[in-house]
């Protein structure tokens, strides 16, 4: 399915543009994953995890980027984070 969907951009974007594909759970599996980055197309999944993991996660993150909560783009803090 990405395939099919990286052919219905236009040559040009698929070409000059970097491309960032975003998922929620449904798509947040390792395959997916994988075939993003064989692709070289830079990605960001969305999947809920148990607080240890995520207490997990902020511990092993460089400046402590992770403990800071996805945003809105209007800048509201998006669910419990």
């Amino acid at each position: 399915m990405l395939d099919q969907a990286l052919a219905q951009l236009p040559e040009e974007a698929r070409e000059d543009w970097k491309l960032l594909v975003r998922a929620d759970t449904a798509g947040a599996t390792r395959k997916f994953a994988r075939a993003l980055r064989e692709r070289k197309i830079r990605f960001s999944l969305g999947y809920p995890v148990q607080e240890q993991v995520g207490q997990a996660a902020r511990c092993r993150s460089p400046s402590g980027a992770g403990s800071r909560r996805s945003t809105e783009t209007a800048g509201r803090a998006r669910g419990p984070g």
